[in-house]
C-alpha cells in the first residue's frame, strides 16, 4: 500500500463538521496497520528468519553497527567497510557524469534535451527564489524508475557487507524502497525549505539511510546534522517524537533550545564518507553556500514499512544470482 489517503477518506473530509475527523481516523488506521506488521505479522518473520543467519561483522563494520546503535549515526570511510571495488568504481564514474551533466541543468534549467530534464521545473522554481519539499535537490532519477539489478546504485546498495551492517542494526531483514543520486543546488542565502528543517521521516519507526559521497562535503556545502540518541531507544526519542504517516517538522528553535550542542552532529566529510543513519531520528540537511553535495542514497527499512518501493527492478540476472540479504532487500 501508500500512505497515500484513500478516495473514502477524502470524501468525509469535505463532509461539514465530521470532516475534521478523517486525518485523525487515517491516521489511527494507519498506526494499527504498522503495529500489526511490526509486532505480529511481517517483522517477527523476518527477524527470525535473520537470527538464524545472523552474519559476523568485520571490525570496521562491528563499529559501524555500534554506533548506530548507541547514537543513531555512523559515519566512516566507504573503502574500510570492504564493498566491491568494481560496485564503488562503476558508481563513482556514473556520479561524475551525474555531477557534470547536473551543472549544465543549473545553467539552463529549461533545456529539455538534458538528461535530467525532469528536474528542470522544480530548479527553475528554486532558483527563482521559491521551492518547496525537496526542489533544492537534482536527482539522477525520475521517481519510479526501472533499474536492472546490474546497476551501480542497486550493485552497492545491495552489497552484502552493506546489508549485513543495516540488517544487523535493525535485527531483521531490510527492504530497500528507495536508491538515487542527488545534488543539492548552490544557494547565497541561509533560507531552509523542506527537509532543510529539523524533521523525523515517517517512514518506519526503526530505519537505515545511508549515505556516500561523491564529492568533498564541508560545513558549508549543506552536511546533514543529526541529534545523537534521537533514534529509537536514545535519549531524545521523545523530542518531537516519531508518528506514522504525518510530516514531523520541529517548530523552529525547537531543536537548538532542547538540544546540547555536543549531542548535534555535523556530518561533513571527504568524498568517499559513508554516512549510515536512524532517520526516524532528528535530522536535517542544509543549503549548499559553498562546494557541492553530491551524493548516492539507499534507503532501507522493515518488512512493516507501509511505503511502496520508489523504484522498479528490471529483469535481467537472476535473483538466484544474488545473496539471500538481497533478494529480500528486493521483496
Amino acid at each position: 500500500m501508500s500512505l497515500r489517503r484513500p478516495p473514502a477518506v477524502d470524501r468525509l473530509a469535505r463532509v461539514p463538521f465530521v470532516g475534521r475527523l478523517a486525518d485523525p481516523l487515517f491516521a489511527a488506521s494507519v498506526a494499527t496497520e504498522h503495529a500489526l506488521y511490526a509486532q505480529l505479522l511481517r517483522n517477527p518473520v523476518s527477524r527470525s528468519r535473520f537470527r538464524e543467519r545472523r552474519p559476523s561483522l568485520a571490525p570496521a563494520s562491528q563499529r559501524a553497527f555500534q554506533d548506530l546503535a548507541t547514537t543513531g549515526i555512523a559515519i566512516l570511510d566507504v573503502r574500510d567497510v570492504g564493498l566491491r571495488e568494481d560496485a564503488l568504481t562503476a558508481l563513482l564514474v556514473l556520479g561524475e557524469s551525474f555531477r557534470g551533466e547536473a551543472a549544465r541543468l543549473v545553467a539552463r534549467p529549461a533545456e529539455t534535451s538534458s538528461w535530467l530534464a525532469h528536474n528542470g521545473e522544480r530548479v527553475a522554481r528554486y532558483l527563482d527564489g521559491g521551492g518547496r519539499s525537496d526542489d533544492y535537490l537534482i536527482k539522477l532519477h525520475p521517481e519510479g524508475s526501472a533499474l536492472g539489478l546490474d546497476h551501480p546504485l542497486l550493485r552497492v546498495g545491495l552489497d552484502r557487507t552493506l546489508l549485513d551492517i543495516v540488517n544487523s542494526y535493525l535485527g531483521l531483514f531490510a527492504r530497500l524502497i528507495y536508491t538515487d543520486m542527488w545534488q543539492a543546488i548552490s544557494s547565497t542565502s541561509e533560507r531552509r525549505i523542506g527537509s532543510q528543517r529539523w524533521h523525523r521521516d515517517y517512514d518506519d519507526a526503526r530505519m537505515v539511510k545511508a549515505y556516500l559521497y561523491l564529492a568533498d562535503v564541508g560545513p558549508d556545502a549543506g552536511p546533514m546534522e543529526y541529534v545523537r540518541g534521537s533514534h529509537d531507544g536514545g535519549k531524545y526519542r521523545g523530542l518531537f517524537p516519531w508518528r506514522q504517516s504525518v510530516s514531523r517538522y520541529v517548530p523552529d528553535g525547537g531543536v537548538e533550545s532542547s538540544v546540547r550542542d555536543s549531542d548535534r552532529i555535523v556530518a561533513t566529510g571527504p568524498a568517499g564518507t559513508l554516512v549510515l543513519s536512524d532517520t526516524s531520528g532528528l535530522h536535517r540537511g542544509g543549503p549548499t553556500i559553498s562546494g557541492q553535495r553530491v551524493l548516492a542514497t539507499w534507503t532501507f527499512v522493515t518488512p512493516a514499512c507501509l511505503i511502496d518501493r520508489r523504484f522498479r527492478v528490471q529483469p535481467g540476472i537472476a535473483s538466484e544470482e544474488i545473496s539471500e540479504p538481497a533478494r529480500y532487500a528486493l521483496s
